[in-house]
C-alpha cells in the first residue's frame, strides 16, 4: 500500500503488474492541479511517475505506471571541501578586523542581499513600513521586535512611550531596516557602509528617514549625546572594529539612552565570510556590560523556534538579545 498525493489517496499494486487502481473516490473529477503535464500528449507526471491518461484522468480505470527516469548527476566542485572551509577566519575577541578580512565580509554581505532579489526586499520593506503605520495609528503600539510581548523572548520589550517622539539611530540598517516601522512615531536615522548599494537594490522607504548615511559605525556622524535609542540588530559581528562601534554608540547616546542589541552566537561554528567576528556569550557580555547596563536580563533565543533557550541546548546558532541603557 503506497500513499499518493492528498489525503485518503492510496494505490494498490499487484506484484506481477505495473497497473495501479486509484481509491480517491473522486472519479474523473480528480484535481488537475496535482498533476504536471510532461509535454507529451496523453501523459502526466505525479510524484516522479509518468501516468497514461488518454487526455483525461481515469481514476477508476487502470493507469500505466512507467519506469522512472534517473536524473543526471550534477557535476560537483573540484575544489577540496576542507580547503574551501579554511579560507574563512574569525576573530574571537574585540580586536580590529584586518583590512582584507573586512573587505571579504563586505563583499559577502553584498552578495547575500543581491541573491535575495529586489522584488522580495521591496515587499519586506513595505510590510514593515505599513504594518508599523497601522499599529501606531490604530493602536498606539509598536510591532515586533520592539513591542512588549512576554510570549516573544526575541522582542526588545519597549513601551510605546519609550519610542514616541524619540530620536532613533539604526546602526547597520541593511536594505530592509526594521526601524522602518518606527518612522510613524519617532525621528529615525540610518547608517550603513553599504547604504548606497542598498538604495539601488531596494529603493522603497529611504526618503522617510531623517537621514540615511553611507558610513561605518566606527565613526558615527552624530554629535555627543544626541540620540535617544540605538537599534543594532545582527550588525556587531559584521563590523570592522566592534569595540570602537560600542564606544561610538555610548558616545552618541544621551544619559539613560537605550541600546537595543541583537547579535548571533555560534560557538565554534563561524557565520561565514560575512561575519568576521565569532564570540561566545561570556566574551560578548563582558565587553557590552562594561559600558551598558541591562534594562532586562539578556535572553538567548532559538533561531528556528523563536523560544528562549541556552547555548548548550542549541550550540550551532542562537540570537543573543538585550535591551540596555547607557551606563
Amino acid at each position: 500500500m503506497a500513499q499518493l498525493d492528498g489525503p485518503g489517496q492510496y494505490a494498490t499494486r499487484r506484484p506481477d503488474s505495473c497497473h495501479a487502481v486509484s481509491r480517491t473516490g473522486l472519479g474523473d473529477r480528480q484535481p488537475r492541479a496535482e498533476l504536471q503535464h510532461s509535454g507529451v500528449t496523453g501523459r502526466h507526471v505525479r510524484n516522479g511517475r509518468t501516468l497514461a491518461t488518454d487526455g483525461a484522468i481515469e481514476s477508476s480505470a487502470s493507469a500505466v505506471c512507467r519506469p522512472l527516469e534517473r536524473c543526471p548527476k550534477m557535476p560537483r566542485s573540484t575544489a577540496p571541501k576542507q580547503a574551501r572551509m579554511t579560507e574563512t577566519t574569525y576573530i574571537e575577541n574585540f580586536s580590529a578586523v584586518p583590512n582584507d578580512r573586512y573587505a571579504q565580509a563586505q563583499a559577502a554581505e553584498r552578495g547575500y542581499w543581491d541573491s535575495e532579489g529586489s522584488e522580495l526586499l521591496i515587499w519586506q520593506a513595505q510590510c514593515r513600513f505599513y504594518a508599523g503605520r497601522y499599529k501606531w495609528e490604530k493602536h498606539r503600539d509598536l510591532i515586533n521586535p520592539f513591542r512588549i510581548d512576554p510570549g516573544r523572548p526575541g522582542n526588545f520589550q519597549c513601551s510605546p512611550e519609550q519610542i514616541a517622539a524619540a530620536v532613533v539611530l539604526d546602526v547597520g540598517c541593511g536594505p530592509i531596516s526594521q526601524s522602518l516601522s518606527l518612522i510613524h512615531c519617532a525621528t529615525v536615522h540610518a547608517v550603513d557602509p553599504l547604504i548606497d548599494h542598498y538604495r539601488e537594490l531596494q529603493p522603497f522607504g529611504w526618503e522617510y528617514f531623517r537621514s540615511a548615511v553611507a558610513s561605518g559605525a566606527e565613526e558615527l556622524p552624530f554629535e555627543d549625546q544626541s540620540i535617544d535609542v540605538v537599534h543594532c540588530r545582527n550588525v556587531l559581528d559584521h563590523t570592522r572594529n566592534a569595540d570602537q562601534v560600542l564606544s561610538e554608540i555610548a558616545r552618541v547616546l544621551r544619559p539613560g539612552g537605550r541600546l537595543l542589541l541583537n547579535c548571533d552566537l555560534r560557538n565554534q561554528r563561524g557565520g561565514g565570510p560575512g561575519h568576521p567576528y565569532n564570540w561566545c556569550r561570556k566574551v560578548l557580555e563582558q565587553r557590552v556590560f562594561a559600558q551598558f547596563v541591562p534594562v532586562r536580563p539578556a535572553t538567548v533565543v532559538d533561531v528556528v523556534h523563536h523560544r528562549e533557550t541556552t547555548e548548550q541546548e542549541h550550540p550551532i546558532q542562537v540570537h543573543w538579545i538585550c535591551h540596555l541603557r547607557r551606563g
